[in-house]
């Protein structure tokens, strides 16, 4: 049985990833031209479609049984990875022209940008595909997630300007990654992993 831990973990994950797509919407509104703003849906769709294909074409690297082990790895990888991607893009100079060199910019920032979303789709899928047993308690934990992070990320933003703010969504993705592999971490200590 997932542990209400687990549960929590998901509903992290979920909160940090839509933290980062609402953030995003008013980083490139200010980085890039307002319309640019939307870009952000787009990135999260295609970070969360992909890892979910990732999943699918190579599940024999995802057993059921290392799943809280992976999910913990890959919100790890988010909470180091998004900082560190965040830092690359705004030093990426966008000029807006219609040219070949906006085109590879736009497309640079639109790679690094949908790493963490792929990071925090691993996490997200892993407990679609292995706890669909649950799948009504993994659903539920996943909008609550995502419904609490829509309203912290307005308080949030309305306190902390929005470059700081990817270090709180690290943060929680962190968070995620801890309690993911709790249960884990705990068995070696025991001496048993």
């Amino acid at each position: 049985m997932a542990s209400r831990r687990y549960f929590s973990a998901i509903a992290l994950t979920a909160m940090a990833t839509l933290m980062l797509e609402l953030t995003l919407t008013r980083i490139f509104s200010v980085t890039m031209w307002y319309h640019f703003a939307f870009m952000a849906i787009s990135l999260a769709l295609f970070g969360l479609a992909l890892s979910s294909l990732y999943l699918f074409l190579w599940s024999d690297r995802f057993p059921a049984e290392k799943v809280e082990r992976q999910s913990s790895q890959w919100m790890l990888a988010f909470a180091v990875a998004l900082p560190l991607v965040f830092a690359a893009i705004i030093r990426i100079p966008f000029d807006g022209d219609i040219s070949w060199q906006s085109f590879g910019q736009l497309t640079l920032i639109y790679i690094l940008a949908a790493i963490p979303f792929l990071l925090g789709g691993m996490a997200i899928a892993l407990a679609f595909r292995h706890r669909s047993q649950w799948i009504d308690r993994v659903y539920f934990a996943d909008l609550a997630g995502a419904g609490i992070g829509c309203a912290l990320t307005l308080v949030l933003l309305t306190f902390v300007p929005a470059p700081q703010a990817m270090v709180v969504i690290s943060a929680v993705g962190a968070l995620a990654g801890l309690l993911y592999g709790w249960r884990e971490r705990k068995l070696r200590l025991a001496g048993f992993g």
